[in-house]
């Protein structure tokens, strides 16, 4: 099978109504569990998002930062240490569920 390729942005619904076109389709994306993460992404934002683009200036809005994956995790706490602060700047909390 072809892999499939979304660009960040691309909403969730639309990733999972592509992966599951055809009953072949949707039963190998549902043995492999990239259903249930469409399902599971699409429980708390609209699409998938790339934190590193992210401006500094959105970011501390929020308080609270949740990952869902270790490496995920990682990414966003190293991604917050290299960053100069702004302003504004206050702690944030970042979680991971993993």
């Amino acid at each position: 099978m072809e892999p499939r390729i979304f660009k960040f942005g691309t909403p969730y619904s639309e990733m999972y109504h592509s992966l599951a076109a055809t009953p072949e389709d949707e039963a190998f994306f549902l043995h492999n569990g990239v259903l249930q993460l469409c399902k599971r992404g699409a429980c708390v934002k609209l699409a998938p998002q790339r934190w590193q683009d992210t401006p500094s200036t959105a970011i501390q809005e929020h308080d609270v930062v949740i990952a869902f994956e270790e490496r995920i995790y990682d990414a966003v706490v190293e991604d917050l240490q290299t960053r100069e602060p702004t302003e504004d700047f206050k702690a944030i909390h970042v979680i991971c569920l993993d």
